[in-house]
């Protein structure tokens, strides 16, 4: 089987994808129906390949939508560290040239601080809760069928660099030719290289997502077909539980 996360989807629609911090757990056919959902989303809003989409979310379902999606028709998408200022968010997010912008209530200040700052088009900004001047992120995805998008192609992180003098750098580097698939296949070598089978297992992302490491090794395990439990903050006491609930 091509290690990539909508071959699962397709050929094992009810195996268990995603475990959140709240308990709710998504089947491959679930959570890929909704990514679809968005990458039509996306591309009803006039986004082509090799646009840019910002988020600025904690370990959420929605995290790992955006990324999907994002990669599933030829985008880059921005994962924005939710700790920064409203003029440091405002920065990445003109630079990385985002042209939607999907945040949450928790971090409404520095977001709303951003989208000022730049007078970003509000039709373009989602909150997963309800925000002052922003849509909800589920009117990206209600309208839209849960059927593969057209125009699939790979898209990408835009990361941006730490530990460096000024301003972070942002690293965008050029998209791969060729379907999505193929760039799943060398996400998911990743967790081949530790020995790690394909559909064995499950995956817990303790660590935040908007980091490099640990979207890394989470994202390959989901084209691997593992589970991937999702942890909000880390604490000891929540990931042993955690481990001792996911069967």
């Amino acid at each position: 089987m091509t290690n990539a996360f909508w071959a699962w989807a397709e050929s094992d629609p009810d195996r268990r994808a995603l475990v959140t911090a709240e308990g709710d757990i998504l089947s491959f056919g679930e959570l890929g129906g909704r990514v679809n959902q968005l990458s039509r989303g996306l591309q009803a809003m006039g986004l082509r390949r090799g646009d840019g989409v910002a988020i600025m979310l904690n370990n959420h379902a929605e995290w790992v939508e955006a990324f999907l999606a994002a990669h599933q028709v030829g985008l880059y998408l921005t994962a924005i560290n939710y700790h920064l200022t409203g003029p440091e968010v405002a920065y990445i997010l003109s630079n990385c040239e985002a042209k939607v912008f999907i945040t949450e209530n928790d971090y409404q200040e520095a977001a709303q601080k951003a989208v000022n700052e730049l007078d970003f088009d509000r039709s373009h900004c989602f909150s997963l809760d309800a925000m002052e001047g922003f849509l909800p992120y589920e009117s990206l995805l209600e309208p839209q069928p849960t059927t593969p998008p057209k125009e699939r192609s790979a898209g990408n992180l835009m990361l941006y660099t730490s530990g460096t003098t000024g301003r972070p750098k942002g690293v965008r580097r050029p998209l791969a030719d060729g379907p999505p698939e193929a760039s799943a296949a060398m996400s998911a070598m990743l967790g081949m290289l530790f020995d790690i089978k394909p559909g064995s297992g499950a995956h817990l992302a303790a660590g935040p997502l908007y980091h490099a490491a640990p979207s890394g090794f989470a994202m390959g395990a989901l084209h691997m077909g593992q589970a991937v439990v999702l942890s909000k903050k880390w604490s000891a006491e929540d990931c042993l539980k955690q481990i001792q609930d996911t069967k």
